[in-house]
């Protein structure tokens, strides 16, 4: 895909898909609350979910998370080509880094060039619009 025909998502694009897939991640959360009694390890197992969810569909042929996906969204690395695992893995586990700076990272979107949060700079990726 040539580099002129790639649309970059917005920040308020990226954060509409990323509830939606909040939402999503919420129902097996939720059940899995029933039966695990210990916060920590309830923790941990929404954080795996999250890691297992977002790399595994955005590994796939859609190249994106199912809220991306209902937005048109596809993750894409810097030369607007179909990211690897490592990539793709970065970019998940960094957006905790994102978060723990006080939601910064993420801010960082609205005002880079190319529409980049810190997990996107760093692991060299970014958001596209397909349609």
């Amino acid at each position: 895909m040539a580099k002129d025909s790639n649309q970059l998502a917005t920040f308020w694009m990226r954060l509409l898909a990323h509830n939606i897939d909040l939402l999503i991640l919420l129902i097996p959360l939720f059940i899995a609350g029933i039966y695990i009694e210990s916060n920590r390890m309830l923790y941990t197992a929404g954080i795996l979910l999250y890691v297992v969810y977002h790399v595994a569909f955005e590994l796939s042929k859609w190249q994106a998370s199912p809220g991306k996906r209902i937005l048109s969204l596809k993750v894409r690395n810097s030369f607007f080509e179909s990211p690897g695992f490592l990539a793709i893995f970065l970019r998940t586990t960094l957006k905790f880094l994102s978060l723990m700076l006080l939601f910064g990272g993420f801010a960082m979107i609205s005002f880079t060039k190319k529409k980049q949060g810190l997990h996107d700079l760093i692991a060299g990726t970014v958001i596209t619009v397909d349609k």
